[in-house]
């Protein structure tokens, strides 16, 4: 299968919520009356088995998750990204290795963890390169906000595990303050590490690699308040 392969299922001025070839697309606007009668699947229907269920956030390309899938097939995956070209892109990568165990969604994160997603659903939820929006007047866009670290607790079990792993220090640092609200850290400080060798293959870190950049990564255990 190649990306090409698969189609927008709806229209750009007709879009609403479906589930479509094991994607959840949620647009970014909908006016439409089919959204009223959505009903989200629970995770028995859409996951064969009862195994913990992980999730990656800015999922990219696909690369980790693909293989994360793979290497921990008794584990349960969702995977996370707005785009929709980059999520054509991770449903190749999941057909072509037959992965069962994988569930895409194609929207935006913190609507999902809102909206869709049961409490006490995640055990481990992975953030892979954020978007750092480095400049002053773009830190309103960051990720980590208090209501985003809200709905992502919400989303975990009690101490189910978060991962933060960035190239940019000032915004793992700034992020640290909201997240440690409903988080644990499970490092000493400065509450983060430098990752000396492949975190995994993701298109992300070996391109900050091949620029000489360093990769940090912040572990936490959610409070489940």
């Amino acid at each position: 299968m190649r990306p090409k392969d698969l189609p927008l299922p709806f229209d750009r001025s007709r879009q609403h919520i479906l589930i479509r070839d094991g994607i959840l697309f949620i647009p970014s606007y909908s006016t439409s009356k089919l959204d009223e009668q959505f009903v989200m699947p629970s995770w028995e229907e859409l996951f064969p088995g009862s195994n913990p269920i992980c999730c990656e956030v800015c999922s990219g390309n696909g690369d980790w998750v693909i293989d994360q899938a793979e290497k921990f097939s008794y584990k349960n995956w969702v995977a996370v990204e707005r785009r929709f070209d980059r999520i054509r892109k991770i449903w190749s990568k999941r057909e072509n290795r037959g992965l069962q165990n994988l569930f895409l969604v194609c929207g935006d994160a913190q609507t999902f963890l809102k909206d869709f997603v049961p409490k006490a659903s995640f055990s481990e939820v992975h953030v892979n390169f954020p978007d750092p929006w480095p400049k002053p007047r773009h830190h309103k866009h960051r990720l980590f906000q208090t209501a985003f670290v809200d709905d992502l607790s919400k989303s975990m079990c009690a101490r189910g595990i978060l991962s933060v792993v960035t190239d940019h220090i000032e915004f793992l640092e700034a992020s640290l303050i909201a997240i440690m609200k409903k988080f644990s850290p499970q490092q000493l400080q400065p509450y983060y590490e430098e990752i000396e060798t492949n975190y995994g293959n993701s298109w992300f870190e070996n391109l900050w690699r091949m620029k000489g950049k360093k990769i940090f990564r912040a572990r936490f255990e959610n409070d489940g308040i």
